[in-house]
């Protein structure tokens, strides 16, 4: 204590505090210096975010999977090898056709130089040909996009019913691709027709054809709640 008092001084000395700590012990505390303790929170308890931070977080997060899963180009190709369970006609090889259309709506491409069985990847090949298809997916994102926008605050407290939907017509000659003899086409198209077809690893978003020849289009529709249950964690 003599050595401590020539070093920092009689005064400097008189200032240290005596602590008593939770087992009864003694300890010096130098001035200046600060107790390590119970937080004032309490043991149980964490900092958090601040809610408006929280919320602008959430919000980004449902952008950015949006952005993701809705990118056109990806969910074309996702398109493409749709599971829509058609079963050619029995006892028939299916020769792609000819599309019908102006070369602007579907561009044309040379098919198969043998006969074979026509599949559903044969459909969809056609039907994601058709730029109107490509822009249809294109305002079903920028929609999307618009609704987490616009009603973040709504939907992201439970209000989580929202569906878009976004639709693009098909001209009557765009699947006259899908095989060279009409009846047989058309045995494939009825067995989608009116079916919505989940679209794998899109979880929310669907496809609806009407196939029928006074009104041949798709629909496309995506319900927001599974996102937003991910983006918010509830």
């Amino acid at each position: 204590m003599l050595e401590l008092q020539r070093s920092v001084g009689n005064q400097s000395v008189g200032r240290m505090l005596v602590q008593r700590d939770e087992s009864s012990a003694f300890q010096l505390t130098m001035p200046g210096s600060r107790r390590r303790g119970p937080s004032l929170l309490g043991d149980d308890q964490q900092l958090h975010l601040d809610p408006e931070v929280e919320a602008m977080a959430a919000q980004y997060r449902a952008r950015m999977e949006i952005e993701r899963l809705l990118h056109p180009p990806d969910l074309l190709d996702s398109l493409r090898t749709l599971p829509l369970g058609v079963t050619p006609p029995p006892n028939q090889a299916l020769t792609p056709g000819t599309p019908a259309t102006s070369r602007p709506l579907v561009p044309a491409g040379a098919g198969p130089d043998t006969a074979r069985e026509g599949t559903g990847g044969d459909i969809m090949s056609a039907v994601t040909a058709i730029p109107a298809v490509d822009q249809a997916i294109t305002r079903l994102k920028t929609q999307a996009l618009d609704q987490v926008h616009r009603d973040w605050s709504r939907l992201s407290t439970g209000d989580r019913v929202l569906l878009i939907t976004t639709s693009a017509l098909v001209a009557g000659g765009a699947l006259a691709g899908v095989a060279s003899d009409p009846e047989s086409r058309r045995f494939m198209l009825d067995q989608i027709n009116g079916r919505d077809i989940g679209v794998p690893g899109v979880d929310g978003l669907s496809v609806q054809f009407n196939t029928k020849a006074d009104n041949l289009g798709v629909m496309f529709s995506y319900d927001l709640a599974p996102l937003i249950s991910r983006a918010t964690g509830m």
